[in-house]
């Protein structure tokens, strides 16, 4: 909503940072102990509202995000999700763990080109779609142009059969600056749409 310029009713916005506050009070800042996708999430969110997740009303919900080894723990969403978050923003001091985020990505892409949730697992749209918006800002990096071209090709290739599916492989598509791929998914993720908003399935 925040990125779209959407209009919300009055104190909508600052509804929720109060609601964060809160929420953070009560869990002495550790949003989740084993995934750091909360605090990925969370960090987009602020970063969309022109909030500092960094120091957001004394919290720190980058650092967490920097602790490559504890990302790993949740799969390939961890470094993928902390990955984009970082990018999201200027956060001084996370260079190195950019770079390891990085490594961590690509170490994690099947032969047929695409990634699954978990190392080993079979690839599947949404996850392959969600490492080329990460690897997006990385293309230079040692061995990444391959990957990006890999996981390109298996999406090329793939059956979408979901909304999420679709949306996914937009925001890929768009962050690789991917005009035509991009506006063929919208088009795509259209046929979905149904009483003002979007199924699941066809």
């Amino acid at each position: 909503l925040a990125r779209g310029g959407h209009a919300v009713p009055d104190g909508y916005y600052e509804g929720y940072l109060d609601s964060l506050e809160k929420a953070l009070e009560a869990c002495g800042g550790v949003l989740h102990q084993i995934k750091r996708t909360e605090y990925s999430r969370v960090a987009l969110a602020l970063a969309a509202l022109g909030e500092n997740p960094a120091d957001f009303r004394g919290y720190d919900l980058i650092t967490p995000l920097t602790e490559t080894d504890m990302v790993k723990i949740q799969g390939n969403n961890g470094p993928i999700w902390a990955l984009i978050t970082l990018d999201s923003g200027d956060y001084p001091g996370t260079d190195e763990a950019e770079g390891k985020l990085v490594e961590e990505i690509l170490s994690q892409q099947n032969e047929d080109g695409g990634f699954g949730i978990a190392p080993g697992q079979a690839s599947n749209i949404d996850m392959t779609a969600m490492a080329l918006t990460a690897l997006a800002k990385h293309a230079d990096a040692d061995g990444s142009a391959a990957c990006i071209d890999g996981a390109l090709g298996f999406l090329a290739v793939a059956e979408f059969d979901s909304s999420e599916s679709c949306a996914q492989a937009l925001v890929a598509y768009s962050a690789l600056n991917m005009s035509e791929e991009a506006e063929n998914m919208r088009n795509a993720l259209e046929e979905y749409a149904i009483d003002g908003g979007y199924s699941h399935l066809m």
